[in-house]
């Protein structure tokens, strides 16, 4: 897994050790820039060189490579590939399309959904179950994981809230530092009481699979209803125009709209006629909710450390609030020109 030691990824790669598997140090960028553009090959020269077995990567990661048209598949011998592994966000389901069209037919491919603070995955791949386009395969061994709706009651093939409803071995004991059990408690047990509630917009299907639509403290509320991030940012990842992107809520006269803010590629400009197209994309492919009220162009898009969008932060640099824990990020610079965001220029 490319991962540095900040994340959670490098402690579940060393547990590999465990259970006699072969792990590879990599050191260097997982893209490099030359005078030629980008160069997405380093870290499949080594899986080819390595004969990797097992690739953990991003959504972001893999965005890049179809961007770059760099298809992996057909430029190196992965032949013993056999697993390819995503975490830190939702794989759209065109990003399934795009891993077997162009890094393997043969192999598993698998959308994961775990957490620092539990080191692991409550939904995850399997080697002996079916993999479905855009859905994370099953739940994990030993995990009580149910989606509920806001009366507590678990549902099926609807969206709610992502949770474990029973003790699992590596559930933190509390949280480091002053009054550590009560927000232990407040981030995962205010909700529902003795049930563990993740912070996911998630839904499960009736093959045991699930879908995870977004994060809860990111998901909009236009109109007062609930809806997730991730169908917007899936019809965003099909236009050519626009190399990254972010989606969040903005308080307005009582109530929320959703404000959607793009880094287009060399070239292009936010004109209405794109403008329209994003949001016919986005009420075809998601619902007339969840299209934007507002499309702004910027120059960046703010990222974690590990290479998580950071909706919140933006949010709260808009609304004019300090953003807490700004050394998690990794270019909290570019959150001034989120401060700026006039909303009578938004497209």
């Amino acid at each position: 897994w490319y991962t540095n030691t900040a994340w959670m990824m490098y402690h579940w790669l060393i547990s590999g050790l465990a259970c006699h598997a072969t792990v590879v140090l990599y050191d260097g960028a997982p893209i490099l820039k030359s005078a030629d553009g980008l160069d997405p090959s380093p870290l499949w020269k080594l899986a080819e060189r390595a004969r990797v077995t097992h690739f953990g990567t991003s959504p972001k990661y893999l965005a890049t490579l179809a961007a770059e048209n760099y298809a992996p598949g057909s430029l190196h011998d992965l032949s013993s590939l056999r697993s390819l592994l995503s975490a830190g966000a939702p794989v759209s389901p065109g990003q399934f399309d795009w891993v077997y069209e162009h890094v393997k037919r043969d192999m598993i491919f698998a959308s994961i959904s775990g957490g620092t603070e539990i080191i692991g995955c409550f939904l995850l791949g399997s080697p002996i179950h079916p993999v479905r386009r855009g859905e994370l395969t099953t739940k994990g061994l030993g995990l009580a994981v149910a989606v509920m709706d806001d009366r507590s009651a678990p549902v099926i093939g609807r969206q709610g809230d992502l949770v474990c409803t029973e003790p699992f071995p590596s559930m933190p004991l509390t949280f480091w530092g002053k009054d550590g059990d009560a927000r232990y408690h407040a981030t995962y047990f205010a909700a529902r009481r003795e049930i563990w509630t993740h912070g996911d917009v998630a839904e499960m299907t009736a093959y045991g699979s699930g879908v995870i639509h977004g994060r809860s403290d990111t998901t909009l509320k236009p109109g007062g209803v609930r809806i997730g991030t991730a169908e917007i940012y899936a019809a965003c990842e099909n236009f050519a125009e626009i190399e990254d992107c972010l989606v969040f809520g903005a308080a307005v006269e009582g109530d929320e709209e959703i404000v959607l803010c793009v880094k287009l590629n060399d070239g292009f400009a936010l004109t209405s006629e794109l403008a329209a197209q994003i949001r016919g994309a986005i009420r075809e492919g998601a619902s007339p909710r969840h299209v934007p009220h507002r499309i702004h162009a910027v120059q960046a898009v703010p990222y974690t450390l590990n290479g998580k969008r950071v909706e919140g932060a933006a949010r709260t640099t808009l609304e004019g609030k300090p953003v807490k824990n700004m050394a998690s990020l990794a270019n909290p610079a570019c959150l001034e020109e989120y401060r700026a965001l006039d909303r009578s220029e938004a497209a």
